[in-house]
């Protein structure tokens, strides 16, 4: 009976796992805190736009920064491989690019939807 409770703890999938989910809640916090931030910064600089520019630049470039963390944590941790939902940007102008950029369903709300201890709401 104890050899049967205590087997899952014996494979490594367990343990990688466990990993996973204990360092979600740092992910998340530090994921969520910034995000946030710079979300709140950059809607509070919409009144003088051209600084509200290179904060919600910086916004979506941390955005895509944090989501390659995850896919790549996601990948040596659980061997799940997700590939990049978002296409290269097509656009010449940087003004374009930002647009592209934000229109992009999976860039910033991704992590405006993470909580601090991690997961969907």
């Amino acid at each position: 009976m104890l050899r049967r409770v205590l087997d899952p703890w014996r494979h490594p999938s367990t343990w990688w796992t466990l990993t996973h989910l204990v360092t979600d809640i740092v992910v998340g916090t530090v994921t969520f805190v910034v995000v946030i931030t710079l979300l709140a910064l950059s809607l509070g600089l919409l009144v003088t736009f051209f600084l509200a520019i290179p904060v919600f630049w910086l916004l979506m470039v941390v955005s895509r920064g944090f989501a390659h963390l995850e896919r790549s944590r996601l990948a040596a941790l659980l061997g799940i491989d997700l590939p990049d939902p978002v296409p290269p940007l097509l656009s010449p102008s940087w003004w374009r690019r930002l647009l592209e950029r934000a229109r992009s369903p999976a860039t910033c709300p991704w992590a405006c939807s993470r909580r601090p201890w991690g997961g969907w709401p």
